[in-house]
């Protein structure tokens, strides 16, 4: 811009010094120097134009600029804030951490001591048990002899039902004190697993038939395979016999339609899972359906079997347990009761004993 001024003002002191022009020459000259100025002026507007936009343009974004500046702000602030209440909260936070930290220590320190109390007792309770056991023993023994003495020499009738009642109950007191140390030893006792045969244990219970109330009137059943087993033989032959001692007990006398009672326990090996699934049916009282819990508690008696004494089906649960299994009873009636356990994962996969 400033060069093109330079050159009007040049062409208007060359037209203003000329000398001896004519008319057509000056006009022509004074044309030309018209024409630049024209052209200056409208360069001079369109700069201007241009001028007022980018001003515009420029205070539009100090407005922006500005608003933003004042957003940032504000957003400084309320992160300020945020801050602020982040730090009141972390504080909180320790504090209740520490305050929490403190009350789980002396939870801990009152847990341990409550379970080393706990251990102390059960301890004791197995002192009180192995003693109360032995203490009672001679006694109950002496009794027994007594008894047997007396029945062998006394004459008189109401003395000798006396004696036989006597004797049968201090025969009943020994069983039961027998069973409340094997309870107590079936919980202390842990798990141990080992391979052993099925068969082995169905050939022991077998044996022990005279001593879990078995009679030439039940007939008994065992329908299973040839298979191995892996897990604690101890706990599974404690579940088997008790289970075993309590159909056999609860079994009924044949009807007219029977010959004789059955007592069966049936065993079958899921190949999928390598489970165990074992059934025992027998006849006898019917259960009711409201007592399928409860017979499992210790001293719960379903009959007046006279050798009954309610700690059959607790055992028996009891050592199930303790093999992570679970037994129900599926149905009761006066023909048949059937009762469902079930262990899993104790087949071991070798299916043929060795």
């Amino acid at each position: 811009m400033y060069d093109k001024e330079k050159d009007i003002l040049e062409q208007s002191k060359k037209v203003l010094f000329l000398e001896n022009l004519g008319q057509d020459t000056l006009k022509q000259e004074f044309s030309i120097l018209l024409e630049s100025y024209e052209n200056l002026l409208s360069e001079t507007a369109f700069i201007t134009t241009m001028s007022d936009r980018l001003q515009k343009k420029l205070i539009k974004q100090k407005d922006d600029l500005k608003e933003k500046k004042n957003s940032l702000e504000k957003a400084q602030q309320v992160i300020s804030q945020q801050n602020d209440a982040l730090l009141t909260s972390k504080s909180n936070l320790e504090k209740e951490v520490k305050e929490r930290t403190k009350e789980l220590e002396i939870r801990t320190e009152e847990l341990e001591s409550a379970y080393e109390g706990l251990l102390m007792a059960n301890s004791e309770l197995d002192n009180f048990a192995y003693k109360a056991h032995h203490d009672l023993k001679g006694p109950i023994a002496r009794i027994m002899g007594l008894c047997y003495v007396a029945l062998r020499d006394v004459e008189d009738e109401n003395a000798l039902q006396y004696f036989n009642h006597m004797y049968f109950n201090a025969e009943l007191m020994q069983e039961i004190m027998r069973r409340l140390l094997s309870i107590n030893k079936l919980r202390a006792n842990t798990v141990k697993v080992y391979r052993f045969e099925l068969a082995e244990v169905i050939a022991k219970l077998e044996k022990s038939f005279d001593q879990i109330g078995y009679t030439e009137s039940i007939v008994v059943k065992f329908k299973h395979q040839d298979i191995l087993l892996y897990t604690d033989s101890s706990f599974f032959e404690v579940l088997l016999s008790n289970m075993l001692e309590y159909a056999l007990k609860n079994s009924t006398k044949p009807d007219l339609s029977i010959s004789r009672d059955k007592c069966e326990i049936s065993f079958n090996f899921i190949e999928e899972n390598y489970n165990l699934q074992i059934y025992i049916t027998f006849t006898g009282e019917a259960i009711p359906e409201h007592l399928s819990e409860e017979i499992f508690e210790l001293f719960h008696r379903t009959n007046r079997h006279p050798k009954h004494t309610g700690m059959e089906l607790y055992t028996a649960n009891l050592a199930v347990k303790k093999l992570d299994g679970f037994i129900e009873l599926i149905s009761s009636t006066e023909q048949e009761t059937v009762f469902s356990i079930f262990l899993p994962q104790i087949v071991a996969p070798e299916l043929k004993p060795e």
